[in-house]
């Protein structure tokens, strides 16, 4: 197989397995936040509290996805 044939499969092998994770991340959060204000009343008292630790149990996820990206994409592009 030519070299230029081994690099376009090799980016198309790239491309599928990057989007399978993306699509993996989606469905996952769809899965969990419906079921989230459920899991959180168990652990805490009063209805009124629940919708304000589901916010910052959504807002503490989001922040360390903001702030993990770029540490991890750095650590991808340095090993590999």
């Amino acid at each position: 197989m030519p070299s230029n044939m081994r690099a376009k499969v090799r980016s198309k092998l790239s491309l599928i397995i990057m989007l399978t994770i993306m699509f993996l991340s989606v469905i996952s959060m769809t899965i969990v936040l419906p079921i989230l204000p459920f899991i959180v009343q168990n652990h805490v008292h009063g209805t009124r509290d629940v919708g304000l630790w589901v916010g910052v149990l959504v807002t503490v996820f989001a922040a360390c996805a903001l702030f993990s990206g770029p540490v991890l994409g750095a650590l991808s592009d340095r090993i590999g």
